[in-house]
């Protein structure tokens, strides 16, 4: 999914994004076709509203394992 298109779900519950960026989640992964890139999207919103994102299903970065 885009950056953009998951942005519209978090403005979509009236949360704010502040900026968002893709990157890399910085962990190790084998070189395989079709294998996950470690590609993601990063959202920075208010605190207070991080309960409702993850309702949402977005995750802490801090939380990634």
């Amino acid at each position: 999914m885009s950056g953009d298109q998951m942005q519209q779900i978090l403005t979509n519950a009236d949360i704010h994004v502040l900026s968002l960026r893709r990157d890399h989640d910085c962990f190790s992964r084998p070189a395989l076709c079709d294998s996950a890139t470690g590609v993601i999207n990063f959202y920075e919103i208010a605190m207070e509203r991080l309960n409702d994102a993850t309702v949402l299903g977005f995750i802490p970065y801090g939380r990634l394992q």
